[in-house]
């Protein structure tokens, strides 16, 4: 689990860093006793008293987690019907629980006592957590049997702004020159952009494999990533800021 939090928050740089706290107890501290609501309510509130980012924050934090997590673990199959069979359930469920993670860990004062326990707040929280992935996940990473210049975002719908500049095998044109431009590298750049904490997943070669028809749980799977969420996020948030690029080589 430590390696699956460290993974799925390589990204998320600020609460990983708040959550050291958390990270230290479960590799150094013994077994602490089964928590109670009180328990979780008192970390609850000792977080909400310390300022933001501050060192009392964070370690009350990471003891709320600790507690917490193997609580939300009892439910982790309770929710399997939300999902649907064509997506790997403890993929949906891991993503959710990250992203439960960064919630409550940077919006701990909409923690209200006096509406629910932690628990069940947690518990309410983490399943429209899952909602939200499945949603994601259903939209924009499978389920296809290979990818297509859709996902490049607007690069595909270049042909509609400048038809005059486009043959009639726009299709297969458009897809070679992307690839032209990818391993061409004019500015460098695409070389140089990354996941953080892997270097080797650089954006040109995430997006070369991505046209080699590699799925993105493939991609995630060669680069030692977790959650294919990663990948699908970098590849289009990059692919948006490298739009002119595409565009410029497209149309030289």
């Amino acid at each position: 689990m430590v390696a699956g939090v460290l993974a799925l928050y390589l990204i998320h740089w600020r609460t990983a860093i708040l959550l050291q706290a958390y990270l230290d107890l479960k590799m150094y501290s013994m077994p602490i006793d089964e928590p109670n609501d009180d328990d979780l309510l008192q970390l609850a509130l000792e977080a909400q008293r310390h300022p933001a980012r501050s060192v009392q924050r964070k370690q009350a934090l990471g003891k709320l987690w600790y507690r917490l997590e193997p609580v939300l673990d009892r439910y982790r199959n309770r929710y399997q019907n939300r999902v649907p069979r064509c997506l790997d359930y403890q993929e949906v469920y891991n993503e959710a629980e990250a992203n439960l993670m960064e919630f409550i860990c940077s919006n701990i004062e909409k923690y209200n006592p006096q509406r629910a326990s932690v628990i069940n707040w947690a518990k309410d929280l983490l399943k429209y957590r899952i909602r939200d992935v499945v949603k994601y996940f259903m939209k924009d990473t499978q389920i296809r049997q290979r990818p297509t210049l859709s996902e490049f975002g607007e690069i595909n719908t270049l042909d509609k702004a400048n038809p005059e500049n486009i043959s009639q095998d726009e299709p297969k044109l458009l897809s070679e020159m992307v690839r032209e431009c990818l391993e061409s590298d004019p500015e460098g750049i695409f070389q140089a952009t990354h996941i953080e904490g892997y270097p080797k997943a650089t954006y040109q070669t995430i997006a070369l494999l991505y046209l080699d028809k590699f799925t993105l749980r493939d991609i995630a799977t060669k680069f030692g990533i977790r959650s294919q969420y990663t990948i699908s996020s970098f590849l289009k948030r990059n692919t948006k800021k490298f739009i002119k690029i595409f565009q410029e080589w497209i149309y030289e």
